[in-house]
C-alpha cells in the first residue's frame, strides 16, 4: 500500500490511520516532492506530471493506493496513467471541484492566506519569504496553534516551499479535473468524504463521482486521516477485500445520487 499525503501535508498524515487499521498490511507513506523531509528543487512545476514521475519510483505494481486531498487527486491519476501499478484506491476528501473559477472561489474564502496564495499575489509570496527564514521558530511553536492536529503533523505542515505549495495548489488542486481520471479508472475504488467538510463541498463529490465507486459520507471535515482515521480504514478494508477477493468486479454504491 502507498499513502499519499495531501497539500501542506507529509508522511505523518497517516499515523493514526495506521494506529488503527491493524496489522497484515505493507505500507509505504511518502514526502510528496517539495513537502516533508523530501528534496524541494525550485525548477520543478510541481503539477500532476512531476509529483507522478517521482512518486512512481515509490509504487510496486499492483499496489493499493491511499489518498487525502491533494494526494487523493494524484492517486486517482496514477490508476488512470499507470494502470499496472494500481490494484485498488482509496480517495479520501477529494478535491472534485467542478471547474478552476469554483476551486480558487471556494479555497479563497478559507481565509486570508488561501486567498493570497490561491491568487498568487505578492504578498503570498511575502509572507512565504518571511515564514521560511524563521521556519525553527514555527516548527517550534505550531502544535500549540494546531492544537486539533497532531504535533508531529503540525510541525511537518512548515516544511515546504512557497514553490512546492503554490505550484501543487494550481497545478494539482485548482487546475486539474477528475472526470477524465475517472472514465479510465476501473479497479476497487472507495471515496470517503467529512460530512462537515468546509474545504470540498460534499456536492461537488456527489457529481464528479461516477455511479460504481462506494462514496461513504462519514462523521468528520476536511482532515479524515486525522480526524476520524476508523472511517479511513474501514474504507481501506473494503478496498483490500475487493482486490482480494472480487478482482473485475465493481463494488456496490453507498447510496442513491
Amino acid at each position: 500500500m502507498i499513502f499519499v499525503h495531501g497539500l501542506g501535508g507529509s508522511a505523518r498524515t497517516w499515523d493514526q490511520l495506521r494506529a488503527v487499521a491493524g496489522d497484515g498490511y505493507a505500507g509505504i507513506a511518502v514526502d510528496l516532492l517539495g513537502f516533508g523531509r523530501s528534496p524541494k528543487p525550485a525548477d520543478e512545476a510541481y503539477d500532476i506530471d512531476c509529483h507522478l514521475r517521482h512518486l512512481l519510483r515509490e509504487v510496486p505494481d499492483g499496489a493499493i493506493v491511499v489518498g487525502h486531498s491533494a494526494g487523493a487527486l494524484l492517486a486517482l491519476a496514477l490508476a488512470a496513467r499507470a494502470p499496472e501499478r494500481v490494484a485498488g484506491l482509496v480517495l479520501c476528501s477529494l478535491p472534485a471541484y467542478p471547474d478552476a473559477e469554483t476551486a480558487r472561489n471556494e479555497i479563497a474564502r478559507l481565509g486570508l492566506v488561501a486567498r493570497l496564495t490561491v491568487a498568487d499575489s505578492w504578498a503570498a509570496r511575502a509572507m512565504c519569504w518571511i515564514m521560511c527564514r524563521t521556519r525553527w521558530i514555527g516548527i517550534l511553536v505550531a502544535p500549540l496553534f494546531a492544537w486539533r492536529t497532531p504535533a508531529a503533523v503540525a510541525r511537518d505542515a512548515l516544511r515546504h516551499t512557497y514553490t512546492s505549495y503554490a505550484g501543487t495548489l494550481r497545478h494539482v488542486i485548482v487546475e486539474h479535473r477528475v472526470t477524465d481520471d475517472f472514465a479510465r479508472v476501473t479497479v476497487p475504488m472507495v471515496i470517503v468524504h467529512g460530512r462537515d467538510d468546509d474545504v470540498v463541498r460534499l456536492g461537488y463529490v456527489r457529481e464528479a463521482a461516477p455511479l460504481g465507486p462506494l462514496l461513504m459520507i462519514t462523521p468528520g471535515d476536511h482532515y479524515l486521516p486525522i480526524r476520524n482515521p476508523r472511517a479511513c480504514a474501514a474504507a481501506l478494508t473494503r478496498v483490500v477485500d475487493a482486490v482480494r477477493g472480487t478482482r473485475g468486479k465493481t463494488l456496490p454504491e453507498a447510496e442513491p445520487r
